[in-house]
This record gives structure tokens, C-alpha cells and sequence, in this order.
């Protein structure tokens, strides 16, 4: 009986601890939430092409009362930051590196963004393609130098012109595309 009641008291005591923490937190949650810069971190999230859902996110540490106040903070700097985000040399940027769109750019933008951001996705694909065409014409230039019958060697020699050929075509598009 007595180790039931140490357990139950243990128990109680822990319980005890985890309320009074929680009360503690709220202060120092309202605090850290009403410290904040809301419009600058809205303005770097914008500045990344993240969605409105952070600011869900980012709420949670707020008590209900300051909610408001901080999402239209937020959503202010957010704008600020999609400005940028949006920006006709981003999104080549975005594109060139592979990087996924996220669909954020307000219509108005988002035509000429999505114009060169295809621009830079086409480079980046011809810069892959380009580096895929280097390492067959590495690979059949080694088979080349061990191929023995003549017509091999012809056969080899033929493929990698070609290989060469949509290489210099690549690199002409990819002139007009960088320009």
C-alpha cells in the first residue's frame, strides 16, 4: 500500500510541476511573441517563396489576443519579401537551379516570373544534358582507343560526332538563353 501511495504521489507531485510549467510558459510565450519582428521574419519568408501556411505555423507561439497584430505584421513583410522572391532574375535563378516553384508569386508577377523562370529551367536542362553528352563522349573515346577492328573504330568515331554535334547545338541555345 505504501509503494501505491509513492506512485500516487509521485504522480500528483510531476502533474503539479508540468501545470506550473505551462503557466510559466504562457508569460514567456506572450513575451517572445510580442518581441518578435513579425514584418522582417514575414519579409524573409516572402523572400524564400514560403506560403501563407507559415504564418499558421508561426502563430502558435502567440497568445490568441496577439494574433492579429502579428499576422497582419507578418503578412505586411511577407508581401515585401514576395516582391523580391518574384523577381523576373529570381526566378531565372530558381529555374537555372532546379529549384521547384511554389506557386506564391501574385498574379500580376507571376506571367513575367514564370517567363524566365522556364528560361532558367531550359538552361538547367541543357546543362545537364550537356554534362550527360560529356561523359558518353568520355566513355566512347576510351572505347575508341581499345576498339581494334577498323569498323569499330568508325562505328565510335561516328558516334561521338554526333554526341558532338547536339553538344555545339545545345551550347548555341544556351548562348541565346544566358544573354
Amino acid at each position: 500500500m505504501n509503494c501505491q501511495l509513492n506512485i500516487a504521489c509521485r504522480t500528483l507531485v510531476g502533474a503539479a510541476l508540468w501545470l506550473s510549467g505551462c503557466a510559466l510558459m504562457a508569460p514567456q510565450q506572450a513575451d517572445l511573441c510580442a518581441n518578435t519582428d513579425w514584418y522582417e521574419i514575414g519579409r524573409q519568408d516572402g523572400a524564400k517563396g514560403l506560403s501563407e501556411d507559415q504564418l499558421e505555423l508561426r502563430l502558435r507561439s502567440c497568445v490568441p489576443n496577439q494574433r492579429e497584430r502579428v499576422a497582419q505584421l507578418y503578412l505586411t513583410g511577407r508581401n515585401v519579401g514576395l516582391v523580391d522572391y518574384c523577381s523576373p532574375t529570381n526566378a531565372f535563378n530558381l529555374g537555372r537551379n532546379g529549384q521547384a516553384y511554389t506557386q506564391v508569386c501574385p498574379h500580376p508577377m507571376e506571367r513575367d516570373f514564370l517567363r524566365e523562370y522556364r528560361r532558367g529551367q531550359r538552361v538547367f536542362e541543357l546543362e545537364q544534358a550537356n554534362r550527360q553528352l560529356d561523359q558518353r563522349i568520355g566513355s566512347l573515346s576510351q572505347e575508341l582507343e581499345r576498339a581494334l577492328p577498323q569498323d569499330s573504330r568508325n562505328e565510335l568515331a561516328d558516334q561521338i560526332n554526333e554526341l558532338r554535334q547536339t553538344r555545339q547545338v545545345n551550347e548555341r541555345e544556351l548562348r541565346g538563353l544566358t544573354r
